[in-house]
């Protein structure tokens, strides 16, 4: 019987400007990632986060680049619309590991910052799909935390192709739960994933993966 893949997830507080505290730009350039989640410029996440970006004039008309690496620390960029004097979360649901850069294309109106917001994803995480079985998954939370692991039936043992070109599905038992489950993957899924959808301070969340060779 092989070792069980054990991940335990005890997310920090949410930091809606721990990446970039306040700045205002005065012409294109970069911000200045210093918050209190950074050092030496650049943000290294407890776990794949997504971002938030609060806007205290009208940015509708910027665009952010961000620079980093994905869930499973391979590099990616995303570019992001400004917004106008609100708080948003990365609307297109990517989940950073680290953040080395996020530029401006032109001066802004106001301060922006950029920050976390209560949603995290694991790593990617390999099954045998030629196994006989599914993998038997449990997952315990403690607190508050909605939560969904995913499934993929793509090639995912290729880090260096991010397996957010992956195709995901819910698996229906783990679907946005609040509590304590125990179920199967599909036989021959290649990968799990689990995402956190929320959760307040103090929560945390264990995963438990087993798979027999036989």
């Amino acid at each position: 019987m092989p070792r069980p893949k054990e991940i335990d997830i005890d997310p920090a507080d949410v930091d809606v400007d721990g990446i970039v505290a306040a700045e205002t730009l005065l012409a294109a350039g970069n911000f200045t990632i210093g918050g209190a989640l950074a050092s030496g410029g650049s943000v290294t996440f407890d776990y794949p986060r997504q971002l938030v970006q609060d806007c205290t004039g009208n940015e509708a008309g910027r665009t952010w680049t961000i620079t980093g690496t994905d869930e499973d620390g391979v590099a990616q960029t995303e570019s992001l619309s400004g917004l106008n004097a609100t708080t948003g979360e990365n609307a297109a649901g990517v989940y950073w590991s680290s953040i080395t850069q996020i530029a401006s294309d032109d001066a802004t109106a106001n301060d922006v910052a950029f920050g976390t917001v209560d949603e995290v994803q694991t790593k990617t995480y390999p099954l045998d799909f030629y196994a006989n079985e599914a993998a038997t998954i449990s997952v315990d939370v403690t607190g508050t935390i909605d939560y969904t692991v995913q499934e993929t039936f793509n090639p995912v043992l290729d880090l260096s192709s991010p397996a957010n070109n992956a195709t995901w599905v819910d698996i229906t038992a783990f679907a946005d739960k609040t509590a304590d489950v125990t179920s199967t993957a599909t036989r021959n899924a290649t990968a799990v994933r689990l995402t956190v959808n929320s959760y307040t301070n103090g929560a945390e969340i264990q995963m438990r993966i087993i798979q027999s060779r036989s």
